[in-house]
């Protein structure tokens, strides 16, 4: 599996509300690569989040990551661990031949003051001193300028240890951040913009083509009221015009919809504007080896790019919009990405059953403070007696699992919760909808969904604080008479048996520990 997609669990289907705007998965992220990426464009006015492994052009100078220059500057970036992040990624690519510098130009505003994390530590890396501030880039470089390496401006320089801390993320996937608020899977996702396509769900308009001439295209019929959705086969021009000239906003966007087993999208919208903000291209049917490129030559690309599942190689002069790939290529070459980030919404049908229910861990008792804050339990999860996988349950959080089918069956289980120094576990404690359960034998607990309900799972651990063992004493020796009226050999048999009930208690209570553990 690539760094960065997260591996886990849990192993359901999630929340998809009436309207959404797909791009939520992108995090705030002008870019965000659920893969690798590479950037060989000019810059980037945004921020970057890559889920595995980042390389930037090599030629050209540094390759940056700023505020505005050229685009827009009406927006924010996301923070990780608390902190403004320009780029977040798994790791910098070693092999990369690039210098990457996070200079974050165009504002002086705190939050704006982007910095790097990144969610592996790589052992060929270190950090160093540049100019006052932390550069990072190989320790054993022929030299401090050497590529690969990336100039985070916004760290200022202490030692070492310090940037180390400040770059290193606490959670282990680029996916824990950037998909945080995202309440759907991409099926779903996907599933939704297939309903709104569908003319006779009567969810959005379709435009229908007034002019055509090749080069201009004028559509009419453009909604004000709900998104318009128009087929990018349609649409060979280089420039789209609506008539009359109608405004796309949050409750009007131009959806282009681009069909299974496309290979090449030619954009056509060219005009300056607000309007690329109200624009996507919506490859959520498509897979493999996508490019996208101008309609002339040397273009500009005008509107967001959403293809979850797509290799994707774009590149415009500039490209205007916010990008969601598996994989990215900006052409080496081509101009600038500014964060033009999509604000439109999408609604979305029903999907099969609207069944739902959440889990919610919380853990108390005497030890419940020396339990970290980032520990994860995990619970398996059975659907109709068929394993769903491993629901991770963060503390305090709570694990929604949606549109279930009238009259699943479900059964959870906890796995054996995480070791922590200093605190013993106690039985945990299942509650439905408040109501305090007793688990079968194995320690499950079962019941079944009904259609347009909501049940709430609690599940409860009890840490124990366990006092430190004891330290023994010394023993003293005997003394003479003890040892002439005990005899010398029958003092090395009764130590011997002592010494044989101690390990024998020992083992007992050992297991006893494990088997308690397994419940």
């Amino acid at each position: 599996m690539p760094a960065g997609l997260a591996g886990s669990v849990p192993a359901a289907q999630a929340v998809v509300p009436d309207t959404f705007n797909p791009f939520v998965a992108a995090g705030g992220y002008s870019i965000y690569v659920r893969e690798d990426a590479f950037l060989g464009g000019s810059e980037t006015e945004g921020a970057v989040a890559v889920g595995g492994s980042l390389s930037v052009r090599g030629d050209g100078g540094n390759y940056g990551v700023i505020h505005f220059a050229a685009g827009t500057a009406d927006y924010t970036i996301p923070t990780v661990d608390g902190d403004p992040t320009r780029v977040l990624a798994g790791q910098y690519d070693s092999g990369s031949a690039g210098r990457l510098q996070i200079s974050n130009a165009g504002t002086s505003d705190p939050a704006l003051l982007g910095t790097l994390k990144l969610t592996q530590d790589d052992p060929l890396y270190g950090y160093f001193e540049r100019g006052g501030f932390t550069r990072y880039r190989l320790a054993a470089a022929p030299d401090a300028d050497a590529p690969p390496l990336i100039d985070i401006e916004a760290l200022p320089w202490t030692d070492a240890a310090t940037a180390e801390a400040a770059t290193l993320t606490a959670l282990p996937t680029v996916a824990d951040y950037v998909e945080a608020d995202m309440t759907w899977t991409y099926d779903e996702a996907a599933q939704c913009l297939a309903d709104v396509a569908d003319p006779t769900n009567g969810l959005a308009a379709f435009p229908t083509i007034l002019e055509n001439t090749g080069g201009r295209l004028v559509l009419t019929g453009v909604a004000t009221d709900r998104p318009n959705v128009v087929e990018y086969q349609d649409i060979g021009a280089q420039q789209v015009q609506f008539d009359p000239d109608v405004a796309l906003g949050p409750q009007n966007p131009l959806i282009v919809r681009v069909p299974a087993g496309t290979t090449v999208v030619n954009a056509p919208f060219g005009a300056e504007g607000d309007t690329k903000h109200y624009i996507f291209y919506d490859l959520s049917a498509v897979t493999g080896d996508v490019t996208i490129q101008p309609a002339v030559a040397g273009g500009r690309i005008d509107g967001s790019i959403y293809a979850p599942n797509v290799d994707l190689t774009a590149g415009g002069s500039p490209l205007d919009g916010q990008v969601l790939s598996q994989n990215l290529d900006i052409t080496l070459g081509s101009g600038e990405t500014h964060a033009y980030l999509f604000r439109g919404e999408v609604p979305c049908i029903a999907q099969e059953g609207s069944t739902t229910f959440d889990i919610v861990k919380t853990v108390t008792g005497s030890g419940a403070s020396l339990v970290p804050s980032d520990a994860t339990f995990l619970v398996d999860y059975v659907r109709d007696g068929t394993d769903a996988g491993e629901l991770a349950l963060p503390v305090g959080e709570s694990v929604v699992i949606a549109n279930l089918p009238d009259g699943t069956e479900i059964t959870l289980v906890e796995v054996v919760p995480p070791d922590v120094p200093g605190v013993g576990w106690g039985t945990p404690v299942w509650s439905i909808d408040g109501v305090v359960q007793t688990p079968a034998p194995d320690g499950s607990v079962t019941f079944t969904v009904q259609s347009g309900t909501t049940i709430s799972v609690g599940l409860e651990n009890v840490a124990n604080l366990v006092p430190p063992a004891p330290t023994p004493g010394p023993t003293p020796a005997p003394g003479p008479a003890e040892l002439a009226e005990s005899g010398a050999d029958g003092g090395v048999g009764l130590f011997a048996a002592l010494a044989a009930f101690v390990v024998g208690a020992g083992a007992l209570g050992l297991t006893l520990r494990r088997r308690s553990a397994r419940r």
